[in-house]
């Protein structure tokens, strides 16, 4: 009887356990290691947030005496009051 001489390494089953097992330890720690923190992020996008709506808010100039909006491309407007005429600059109404 002839016995058979195990050549060295592994067999394919060892190796796909042992990759099985990193697969399912790496399930587990990956998201615990990129956690973010949900409050910066949220206080960041609602700071851009009022940035943009405090961008969008039409600008105000006097002129003459009366109140012109300026868009964003520049253009001026004059701001028209209940009365249907202009708002004199130091009212408050706006549109």
């Amino acid at each position: 009887m002839k016995m058979q001489i195990r050549e060295k390494g592994f067999t394919l089953i060892e190796v796909m356990i042992v990759i099985a097992i990193v697969g399912i330890l790496a399930a587990f720690f990956i998201p615990a290691i990129l956690k973010v923190d949900n409050n910066d992020s949220e206080s960041t996008i609602g700071k851009i947030v009022e940035q943009i709506q405090e961008a969008s808010k039409p600008r105000v100039e006097c002129v003459a005496g009366y109140k012109y909006t300026i868009d964003s491309e520049g253009y001026r407007q004059q701001v028209i009051g209940a009365n249907g005429g202009g708002v004199p600059c130091g009212e408050d109404e706006m549109p």
